[in-house]
């Protein structure tokens, strides 16, 4: 861990309103928002989903003498198209992931 880094773990995630799963996972990030990203990619690549996809996902911080507090998020993978140049390769990116707190 670098310096400012700080520790999440999962305590729920919920699709439309239902809990669907309650615990696990730990992510190391700077910010919660970054966190609840990561969350949300895992979860996402784990049940091979497709196309745009909505979770609501609750994380506490975990970092030691930390106040333990409980973050709220609205995670989303929303159809957009990019491309980038890089290195004479052009990348296309065809979803991007937001993230709004609640």
């Amino acid at each position: 861990m670098e310096s400012g880094d700080r520790s999440f773990t999962v305590t729920s995630i919920k699709k439309s309103g239902r809990s669907i799963k309650t615990d696990g996972g730990r992510y190391i990030s700077k910010i919660p928002s970054s966190a609840a990203k990561k969350a949300f990619s895992q979860y996402y690549r784990q049940h091979k989903r497709k196309g745009s996809f909505s979770l609501e996902i609750h994380i506490k911080e975990t970092t030691q003498n930390s106040s333990g507090k409980t973050f709220k998020y609205r995670v989303s993978k929303v159809s957009e198209h990019n491309e980038i140049e890089r290195g004479g390769e052009t990348i296309v990116y065809n979803y991007i992931t937001k993230v709004r707190a609640l």
